[in-house]
């Protein structure tokens, strides 16, 4: 989904304090066949793929460019730290110190 900055006027607010106000705009309204939602939050497979996926996009777009290497690294992963909490912890660990704090 994209978000696009709308300006608002707001008649109370003087000129110099108006704000921009970014309304996410859903892509249901423009698009027939929107992408289904993420999976909720959970120490479950598809929630740590998806949290991943979304990290790498914005960290590491190379770490999940090639499809099926990606999946054969994501197995590896889930089999090493996922389904705990405390796995779950390691890996941030480990991604913080490869990649910084910068997401985390």
């Amino acid at each position: 989904r994209k978000l696009n900055p709308v300006p608002v006027h707001r008649p109370s607010t003087p000129p110099i304090q108006q704000h921009l106000i970014l309304i996410a705009m859903s892509s249901s309204s423009t698009d027939p066949n929107p992408p289904p939602p993420p999976p909720p939050i959970s120490l479950g497979k598809p929630s740590l793929r998806h949290r991943l996926e979304s990290y790498y996009t914005l960290i590491a777009p190379d770490a999940i460019s090639d499809v099926e290497t990606w999946k054969t690294n994501f197995e590896l992963i889930y089999e090493k730290y996922g389904g705990s909490v405390e796995g779950e912890r390691k890996l941030r660990k480990k991604l913080a110190k490869k990649y910084g704090e910068r997401v985390l």
